[in-house]
C-alpha cells in the first residue's frame, strides 16, 4: 500500500471516524476474537503471519486524516505486529480478565493502524491469541478471516502445511460501489422506502439510555450471556424448517416481542446489522462491509406466527434497499417533527461466519479443534458494550447455539435485563418441546 496514495472512506466510515474524533476514548466500536494455543507460540513465525494478512487486506494497515473537509485513509508506516504479555500462573480469571482489558483499549485511527494482535502467555506452552479491530476496518467476518489468515499464514511460516490464500477484494471496490448507488435512481427509492419504515414509530420508555456516564459515548454498560441447549437450538431450526422460515426472522421476532411485552410498548424500532457482501471475494476480503436497517414492530400483540411472518416481509422489503447507508438516514427523514424522532434504542445482531468452519463452532463452544496444524479452542469474549440502549447478539451454528444480551446502565438495570433474557428463552421454548438452559 503506497502511503502517499489517499483511499475514500464509506459513509459508514465516515460516521465512525466522526465519533472517533468526538470521543478518541471509546471503545464500544472494538470488535475481537480469541483463540487459545496449546502449544509454544514462535513469536517471530507470528509477526510474518500477521504482516502478510494486512499486506493482502491493506485497511488493517491504514490510519485516517482529514485534510479540510475530506477524510481518507493513508498508508501507515507503522505496521502492526505481535504484542506480548507475560502471564504465567494466572487463573482462568485473571487470564480472562487480562485479555478484556486489552480488548477494552482504544485506538488511535489518525496515528496507528485499526488492528492490534496480542498474545497473551498464561504458560511455556500455553497462550491466549487476541485479534482486535476497529470497527471502521472490520465487521464479524472480517474478524474471523483475520484470525483464520494469521493462523494458516503462522501454519504455513512453521512448516505445518503450504497456503496459497485466493483472491480477495480490495475494499475500496465497496466504496466505488456504494458512491454509484447513491448517485442513481436506486437511491431516490430507498428513501422512499426508508421513510414509510420509519413514519409512525413510537419511542421505547427506557429510562434515562446513555446517561449514566460523565464520559461522553462511553456510557456504563453490561451484559447477560446466556446458552441455548443442544436440544432447543435443534428445535427451533426444525421449527424453521416447517414453518418455512429463518431463524434470524424467528430470534429477532422473539425478541422484538419480548422488549414489546417488558415496556408495554409496541410499533417501536428495531435495528439490525445487514451484510452488503457480494460473490465470494467479498467474502473472503476485510472491511465493514455492514449497514445498519431499521423495521418496525407490529404495532399490536399480535400471535407468533404473525410476528414472524410480519419481520420476514419487512426483511425481504429491506434487503431490496439495504445499499442505502443508515448513516445517511436522517437526511432521508427529512426534519423531525416537534416531539422529536425515535432514536436507535434497540439492535438484535445474528452472527455468522463465512464460511462456517470447525474454528466458528469453537469460538462459540470452547471445543478444541485444529487449525492448519495449530491446536486452538475458543475464548468467548464481551465486547461492544455500550453501543446503544439494548442489543441482543445471537451467534448460531448448527445444534449451537449461545447469545449476549448487552444493555446501558441507564436504560435497564440487571433485574431487568435477567427478565428479558429468561422470557425471550421461555418464549423459543414454548416454540418446540425442549427446554432452555439459562
Amino acid at each position: 500500500m503506497s502511503y502517499s496514495a489517499r483511499h475514500p472512506l464509506s459513509v459508514g466510515q465516515e460516521a465512525l471516524w466522526f465519533t472517533h474524533r468526538l470521543a478518541p476514548t471509546r471503545v464500544a466500536d472494538n470488535i475481537a476474537v480469541a483463540v487459545r494455543i496449546r502449544e509454544a507460540v514462535d513469536v517471530p513465525a507470528l509477526d510474518r503471519a500477521i504482516s502478510e494478512v494486512v499486506r493482502r487486506h491493506d485497511v488493517l494497515g491504514s490510519r485516517y486524516e482529514t485534510d479540510l473537509y475530506t477524510t481518507s485513509r493513508v498508508g501507515c508506516p507503522d505496521l502492526p505486529t505481535v504484542e506480548t504479555h507475560e502471564a504465567h500462573g494466572a487463573d482462568e480469571a485473571a487470564s480472562r480478565q487480562l485479555t478484556q482489558d486489552l480488548v477494552n483499549l482504544p485506538f488511535r485511527l489518525d496515528r496507528s493502524p485499526p488492528l492490534r494482535v496480542s498474545l497473551v502467555r498464561t504458560a511455556p506452552d500455553r497462550a491466549i491469541l487476541l485479534v482486535v479491530i476497529h470497527h471502521i476496518a472490520a465487521d464479524l467476518p472480517s474478524l474471523i478471516v483475520t484470525l483464520t489468515e494469521i493462523l494458516r499464514f503462522y501454519g504455513m511460516f512453521t512448516g505445518r502445511h503450504t497456503f496459497d490464500p485466493p483472491a480477495a477484494e480490495s475494499f475500496d471496490s465497496h466504496v466505488a460501489g456504494e458512491r454509484a448507488f447513491l448517485r442513481s435512481p436506486a437511491r431516490i427509492e430507498a428513501e422512499r422506502h426508508w421513510r414509510e419504515v420509519c413514519a409512525g414509530a413510537r419511542e421505547l420508555p427506557l429510562p434515562g439510555a446513555g446517561t449514566a456516564s460523565t464520559q461522553p459515548f462511553r456510557p456504563a454498560a453490561d451484559h447477560v450471556d446466556f446458552t441455548v441447549a443442544p436440544t432447543l437450538a435443534g428445535g427451533l431450526e426444525a421449527w424453521c424448517r416447517q414453518n418455512s422460515s429463518t431463524m434470524f426472522n424467528v430470534l429477532a421476532s422473539a425478541f422484538a416481542q419480548v422488549v414489546a411485552e417488558r415496556f408495554d410498548q409496541y410499533g417501536y424500532l428495531l435495528c439490525y446489522p445487514a451484510t452488503l457482501r457480494r460473490g465470494v471475494r467479498q467474502r473472503r476480503a476485510v472491511g465493514n462491509y455492514v449497514n445498519l436497517l431499521p423495521l418496525r414492530v407490529l404495532p399490536r400483540p399480535a400471535p407468533f406466527g404473525e410476528a414472524v411472518a410480519w419481520t420476514a416481509d419487512q426483511v425481504a422489503a429491506g434487503r431490496r434497499h439495504a445499499s442505502y447507508p443508515f448513516a445517511m438516514m436522517p437526511c432521508a427523514l427529512g426534519p423531525p417533527p416537534p416531539d422529536g424522532r425515535p432514536g436507535v434504542q434497540v439492535i438484535f445482531n445474528m452472527l455468522y461466519a463465512y464460511p462456517a468452519s470447525a474454528l466458528h463452532d469453537s469460538l462459540l463452544t470452547g471445543a478444541p479443534v485444529e487449525v492448519a496444524g495449530i491446536p486452538v479452542s475458543g475464548l468467548f469474549l464481551p465486547q461492544q458494550l455500550g453501543q446503544n440502549a439494548l442489543v441482543m447478539d445471537a451467534w448460531h451454528a448448527p445444534n449451537v447455539m449461545r447469545g449476549q444480551l448487552k444493555y446501558q446502565v441507564g436504560a435497564c438495570d440487571r433485574a431487568t435485563a435477567d427478565e428479558l433474557v429468561v422470557r425471550y428463552l421461555d418464549l423459543l421454548s414454548s416454540l418446540t418441546e425442549a427446554r432452555s438452559v439459562a
